[in-house]
């Protein structure tokens, strides 16, 4: 988690309200005591109360900011942290205001100050402390869960918008035109050939059917779909297009949301040239950091216009509702991979 960003404007408002109200808090109660206060007296008791009161209530306000701890992930231990920072702080806090004014006002010694300060100062001031970081600690609380309630349903949303698209690309017109534009010079070339291209135009639509409602599938039923669609783009391009699946048996176990590797090798084929003289070379294997690749030889076709990207940023949109780990993207040496983490299976 990233530490929130500062807003010094807040800030700012914040350190000037609070030195007006410790100073007039203070001033108020100096009067109401049995001793006559001089203007000099008010003057420097107003400042010394306020400047401290600042100094707390802003300190005060950086640390329930700015802790590098979920109060939605780990609230225990952001409350253990932030208290003890509080005590610290507020001591320290209290130690310097008090040395650095008797210095300025009285030229007292800073140390000799310090150690002459009543020991029932400290515990004032750390229930004061207590008092306004219940305040900040409880306001970064709720804007922490604001935030994570917010997000959370911005990747579901996401998610959802997602799950349609890549639906309505694999049941696109162009998909289902080229399937049957194939299909009908089977017909007439080789009848066991297109009862098996039928067979298995059929199980990739079964498939897109069946996993419509579903957030994940295990890999090796995506596979076995996937193989389904090789062969409809094999029959179609022939030994134009190099298909190589290279998976050990152990990443069998884990999941991932379907129609995951058929939308990057569609992709693959979309945008690169498959052709006798320049074959298209598609390899799937699992690498490091438990994540499986699909890597293919960079020949973009002359004639595409510039990718829009939205397929591969609705794959990065699903991965960002299931993993921390992010789709990672590279295009080096003639090459273009994108890999996908492997979602370990939950008991």
């Amino acid at each position: 988690m990233q530490p929130t960003s500062i807003n010094w404007k807040e800030y700012g408002k914040i350190a000037l309200l609070s030195f007006l109200l410790g100073g007039l808090i203070s001033t108020v109660a100096l009067y109401l005591g049995t001793e006559a206060p001089g203007w000099q007296r008010t003057l420097r008791f107003f400042s010394y109360s306020g400047l401290l009161t600042l100094v707390l209530m802003v300190g005060n306000s950086l640390i329930a900011d700015t802790v590098p701890i979920s109060w939605v992930e780990q609230p225990v231990k952001r409350l253990w942290v932030s208290l003890s920072l509080t005590v610290v702080y507020t001591i320290a806090a209290v130690a310097v205001v008090h040395g650095l004014f008797n210095w300025a006002v009285w030229g007292n010694s800073p140390v000799r100050a310090v150690k002459n300060i009543d020991p029932t100062f400290f515990v004032s001031a750390l229930v004061i402390t207590f008092l306004i970081s219940l305040f900040m600690h409880g306001r970064a609380f709720l804007f922490h869960w604001k935030n994570a309630i917010v997000e959370a349903e911005r990747l579901q949303q996401a998610h959802l918008s997602s799950r349609f698209e890549s639906l309505k690309n694999q049941v696109n017109p162009h998909f289902l035109f080229n399937s049957l534009n194939v299909l009908s010079g089977l017909v007439y070339k080789d009848a066991d050939l297109a009862a098996r291209f039928i067979k298995k135009l059929a199980e990739v639509y079964r498939y897109i059917l069946d996993t419509r409602e579903r957030e994940v599938v295990p890999l090796q039923t995506e596979l076995e779909a996937l193989e389904a669609y090789i062969f409809l783009l094999q029959i179609r391009f022939g030994d134009n297009l190099k298909v190589e699946i290279d998976l050990p048996a152990a990443a069998g176990n884990a999941v991932l949301p379907p129609l995951s590797l058929q939308m990057l090798l569609e992709n693959a084929v979309k945008h690169n040239i498959a052709s006798r003289a320049q074959p298209l070379w598609v390899r799937i294997f699992q690498s490091a950091g438990h994540y499986i690749t699909v890597q293919n030889n960079l020949q973009r076709k002359h004639n595409e216009q510039e990718s829009n990207g939205i397929g591969l940023a609705n794959i990065q949109e699903r991965y960002r509702y299931f993993s921390d780990k992010p789709v990672q993207i590279k295009e080096e040496d003639a090459t273009f991979s994108v890999s996908v983490p492997l979602i370990e299976m939950q008991p």
